[in-house]
């Protein structure tokens, strides 16, 4: 089974060189005012007591860009990050985190809808990783946690308890025509024990590990 961890904790940062940044249009103590840093980077949008409050737009000088609801002159309500790199984030934020619902979606292809909390995911969620497998359950700090079912790309689907990011004690499993078996879990991996019957109608008795391992 593949590794389930994501991402790394995803936060806002203010210009580096802040201290060096100065308003160069409109108002940017209470109003509409656009404030550029030395390095390139730039905020336009809404100011109250000097700092991004509302609506507004950030731009880094390393490309990063920041589209929505500040408060207190951080990411706050809904917004949208794309990362350098990028990386993209759509949803809630609370000072300066991911965190509530939203979409993650990464550079290789992965899209992680759910829940967030300080930065990571956290609560209900689905990942669709870019081989069509496939996790809808519960996270915490990033990794399944909880109950979840877990299908991989040839159709193989486990559903049980998964914790750190593997599965844990017992499930089922149920492969692509309808049949189940009871499965447990040793380390991590999948271990199927029992009578297996093939689409042939060839039975095998005994034990198999992996999830797809009695596909075969």
């Amino acid at each position: 089974m593949k590794r389930i961890s994501m991402f790394l904790i995803v936060a806002f940062v203010w210009f580096p060189g802040f201290i060096y940044a100065e308003c160069t249009e409109g108002n940017c103590i209470d109003g509409q005012g656009t404030y550029t840093d030395g390095d390139g980077g730039k905020y336009v949008g809404q100011f109250k007591n000097g700092k991004p409050d509302g609506q507004g737009t950030i731009i880094y000088p390393n490309g990063g860009k920041y589209v929505g609801q500040f408060k207190n002159g951080k990411p706050d309500g809904q917004g949208t990050m794309t990362y350098p790199n990028a990386l993209k984030y759509v949803g809630q934020w609370k000072n300066g985190e991911l965190d509530g619902q939203g979409t993650m979606m990464t550079p290789d292809g992965r899209i992680y809808v759910g829940q967030f909390k300080n930065g990571v995911p956290d609560g209900q969620g689905t990942m669709t990783y870019n081989d069509g497998a496939k996790y809808v359950g519960q996270w915490k700090n990033g990794d399944f946690d909880g109950q979840g079912t877990y299908t991989n790309n040839e159709g193989v689907k486990c559903v049980g308890q998964f914790k750190n990011g593997k599965p844990v004690g017992q499930g089922t499993d149920a492969i692509p025509d309808s049949r189940q078996y009871e499965l447990k879990v040793q380390d991590g991996a999948l271990n199927f024990q029992g009578t297996f019957t093939d689409g042939n109608g060839k039975q095998r008795a005994g034990q198999w590990m992996d999830d797809i391992a009695p596909l075969k």
